[in-house]
């Protein structure tokens, strides 16, 4: 075996430990002239893969500066030599053989009088690892994984052997130092991976290794529906929306993936002036208003997924109707500036029955936003509240605002209210003369229910439209 150098390590300060004794080699020579020789400890006790360190001194009276010493070991020989530092000596060697060593300093001064020491060094022998098998071999979430010892590990020294397990859920430890990890501890798809050690009294050897991986549960399906069910074509966005969230055995977060076909072709790659689809809740989710009139038939097939896998799709369908835009058409130069906050209600005629699923308001430049709502007609003042939009940047043109409530138009008269979150001009006057009323309202406050306006009366009407299809 190779036997490292001894290093010779010391400290001025260093005073060393006088619990060995000197053993005498030769009677006739008289103690006061053979170099004294000590031991730090009489017996020494090291696992395996511990590196041997053991102290020691070494002094003579009549040639202090001039011993040689050397580190003897009954089973590997000389493990080293060398010349004390100031009287101290030490030994390190990482390869020392595993076994009980009978080990003694000897120092020689230059007369040849020799001076030992010995103290007993047991290194220990790490057992040998068990056999195992991890079970069952391809486990579900609903599994308890366990390990089985087919065989144990043996001590080389003879003496007791106990198991030591950890585990690593994907490669991360766990505090689980059992035999068995439970079926409600584990999620599909994670990897399990088990250490298995044989344990004697000193050191746990090299560990037996089994792993395995959780079998991925799919999601459910996913119910989504089209909102819109009839879209007004090139009028207003369709989304496909999760009606009803897909769950997943494992417990995993799930995401969602959409696709979409239009009077059978594949949206938008078969489309040649499709956008494509945009994102509402989920990617993809959503058509723009300004492809939804490309076709008739929407269809949206919608799958869950846990990152792993897809759950089984659901399909949603759609068709495309036209509407119709009632209010005012004949567009003035006139313009009129009106203060942030004021409500601006026109009296607006559906002439046959429908769904209102927005508004239009035309404006001669863009600033600020705007938000409007429907009411109904109470003798000539808006009513009760029947839909409203969201806030939403002005642009220059035709504002189209989306209501947030379809709602089911009969062939009667209804008010279409608008109000600015700053000054903004919007074009006014009509060829029909009939009143627009106004009242005052903060912007950021929700439209009252119901609604009557004030007393002042503006003169003419702005252009406005209820979309209806």
């Amino acid at each position: 075996m190779m036997l490292n150098l001894f290093a010779l390590l010391a400290c001025v300060n260093d005073v060393p430990l006088d619990s060995g004794s000197p053993v005498a080699v030769d009677d006739s020579v008289k103690e006061d002239q053979r170099p004294i020789v000590f031991i730090e400890e009489s017996e020494y006790g090291f696992g395996e893969l511990e590196t041997i360190q053991i102290s020691g001194s070494a002094s003579d009276r009549q040639t202090p500066d001039d011993l040689q010493v050397s580190w003897i070991s009954d089973i590997d020989g000389e493990l080293g030599s060398g010349e004390p530092v100031l009287g101290f000596v030490s030994l390190r060697d990482p390869n020392l053989s595993v076994g009980t060593h009978i080990l003694t300093l000897r120092a020689t001064d230059p007369d040849g009088n020799v001076g030992e020491a010995q103290a007993t060094v047991r290194r220990n022998a790490r057992p040998l690892p068990p056999i195992i098998a991890l079970t069952p071999g391809s486990p579900t979430d609903q599994d308890a994984l366990t390990v089985e010892i087919l065989e144990f590990g043996v001590d080389p020294d003879g003496g007791p052997v106990d198991v030591e397990y950890t585990w690593f859920r994907n490669d991360e430890e766990q505090p689980n130092r059992s035999s068995v990890v439970s079926a409600a501890g584990t999620i599909g798809a994670e990897t399990w991976r088990v250490h298995v050690a044989s344990v004697d009294s000193v050191e746990a050897g090299e560990p037996a290794v089994a792993s395995v991986t959780i079998e991925n549960n799919p999601p459910g399906t996913a119910s989504v529906v089209l909102s819109p069910e009839r879209v007004g074509g090139g009028g207003e966005p369709l989304q496909c929306v999760v009606e009803t969230p897909a769950t997943d055995p494992d417990g995993q977060a799930l995401t969602y993936r959409f696709a979409w076909t239009l009077d059978g072709l594949e949206y938008p790659s078969e489309l040649e002036d499709a956008l494509g689809p945009v994102s509402s809740d989920w990617p993809g989710d959503t058509v723009p208003l300004s492809d939804t009139g490309l076709g008739k038939q929407w269809i949206c097939e919608g799958w869950a997924s846990d990152g792993l896998d897809e759950g089984p799709g659901s399909t949603a369908y759609a068709t495309v109707v036209s509407f119709d835009s009632y209010g005012l058409t004949t567009i003035q130069d006139d313009s009129y500036d009106l203060p942030a906050g004021v409500i601006i209600s026109v009296p607006v005629r559906i002439t046959e029955s429908g769904t209102i699923f927005g508004a239009r308001l035309n404006t001669i430049t863009a600033n600020g936003d705007f938000r409007m709502a429907l009411y109904s007609y109470d003798g000539g003042r808006p009513g009760n509240l029947l839909a409203n939009s969201e806030p939403q940047a002005v642009v220059k043109g035709v504002n189209t605002a989306l209501m947030i409530e379809n709602f089911e138009a009969e062939d009667e008269w209804y008010y279409l209210c608008f109000v600015f979150s700053t000054t903004e001009e919007v074009t006014f006057k009509s060829s029909a003369y009939l009143d627009s009323g106004y009242t005052r309202l903060d912007y950021s406050l929700p439209w009252e229910d119901p609604m009557y306006d004030k007393p002042e009366n503006l003169d003419a009407l702005f252009n406005a439209w209820i979309l209806v299809k």
